[in-house]
């Protein structure tokens, strides 16, 4: 059976509440079910979203984010607005982009 396993989008383990949290944006599959859970073994409380605008709205409701792993190999022409959007919601908030 080739069916996509998925774990939750955030995972606590116990009282390690003080753990790093990342917010991952990625439009394809691959680069969700294989970074998300790398970045969760690594020690990382990880949050996902399938688009830039979800992980806008995340960005909004979710003040705690450290990092935001940004997947922008579909859409390159999207980059400059999106950071630009991100920047106004935290200008301090650590992107790191994959191409």
């Amino acid at each position: 059976m080739n069916a996509v396993h998925r774990e939750p989008t955030t995972r606590i383990h116990g009282l390690h509440l003080d753990l790093p949290r990342v917010l991952g944006a990625a439009t394809n599959d691959a680069a969700s079910t294989t970074i998300a859970p790398a970045r969760r073994d690594a020690g990382y409380v990880v949050s996902t979203a399938p688009t830039s605008a979800d992980a806008l709205r995340k960005l909004r409701n979710q003040k705690s984010i450290e990092l935001l792993v940004l997947d922008v190999t579909e859409a390159p022409s999207t980059v400059g607005p999106t950071i630009d959007a991100i920047r106004r919601i935290d200008w301090a908030l650590p992107i790191v982009l994959m191409v």
